[in-house]
């Protein structure tokens, strides 16, 4: 049994901060080997600087406690990633709006299926809804837009794909409201207003 949660930064204990940035170091830097630089002071963590107080966190827990995916949430307007480092994937200015939220470092492990990348997705999506966004924007690749439409995820790009470093990278906006997500968390049991 997955459970998951969204918590601020500022509401999660030191264990489940101290895990969230080691799961999220395995996943982006050792697995996927991004070139990122972690402001975390303790080695083998990644955070970086949209990581602070204000900032909401999905996490699923696997039946033992342990991190199974993430994903992280941000009004756009304040400095958030697509804005600040990815702002040249848009055709237009990044939205910079409060009732446009951001996904980043959505992830979920592969011994879990997709089921749990889909439910953490999901109920990103719903939060930033519950949290007065109409929309949500990602920086993703190309491999990750076809997964997301092959999951009924309704979606438009904010321009051309690009590649960068290798990776076939583009800008994505979302309805924060999504029939087929609230059809998805009901049948995992989870309450959706």
């Amino acid at each position: 049994m997955v459970h998951v949660m969204c918590k601020r930064f500022d509401q999660l204990s030191a264990r489940l901060r101290d895990d969230l940035g080691r799961y999220r170091h395995q996943v982006f830097i050792r697995d996927l080997g991004w070139d990122v630089v972690s402001t975390s002071f303790l080695p083998e963590r990644e955070f970086d600087q949209f990581d602070h107080p204000g900032t909401r966190y999905i996490i699923a827990l696997d039946a033992r406690g342990n991190i199974c995916g993430c994903s992280r949430l941000l009004p756009t307007g304040e400095p958030y990633l697509l804005g600040e480092v990815f702002g040249y994937l848009c055709d237009e200015a990044p939205p910079a709006d409060p009732l446009t939220w951001e996904i980043s470092r959505f992830a979920a492990s592969a011994d879990q299926g997709s089921a749990v990348a889909m439910r953490v997705f999901w109920y990103s999506l719903h939060k930033a809804w519950q949290q007065g966004a109409g929309a949500v924007v990602a920086v993703t690749t190309q491999a990750m837009e076809r997964y997301f439409l092959r999951h009924g995820v309704a979606l438009q790009r904010l321009g051309a794909p690009q590649v960068v470093k290798g990776e076939r990278l583009l800008a994505l906006s979302f309805a924060a409201f999504q029939p087929n997500g609230v059809k998805a968390l009901r049948a995992q049991g989870r309450e959706v207003a």
